[in-house]
């Protein structure tokens, strides 16, 4: 059974949330088993990013900071990388 809480969508042990990096790419990270593995999504497409790498100890609320280290190189003044909720269009 699949539960959604907030903008997080829980299957069993399966949690994955979706962020905006910079309004340039969305990323999506699922914990499974304990880590965390990031897709990149894209008009009906995903693909691994194995180029992101989050530690398993990261938080939820600590992921989109650890997405904008990643990813700085890519903001413009101004941009930031943030969580998409279920209202969002690209949205879960």
């Amino acid at each position: 059974m699949t539960r959604v809480d907030g903008d997080a969508r829980h299957t069993g042990t399966v949690t994955r949330l979706r962020f905006d990096v910079y309004g340039r790419f969305v990323v999506d990270l699922e914990r499974r088993d304990g880590r965390w593995c990031a897709t990149y999504v894209g008009e009906g497409r995903r693909r691994p990013a194995e180029d992101v790498r989050v530690p398993a100890e990261a938080t939820e609320e600590s992921l989109a900071d650890h997405l904008d280290v990643l990813f700085h190189e890519y903001a413009r003044p101004g941009q930031v990388v943030r969580r998409l909720g279920q209202g969002h269009a690209g949205a879960l």
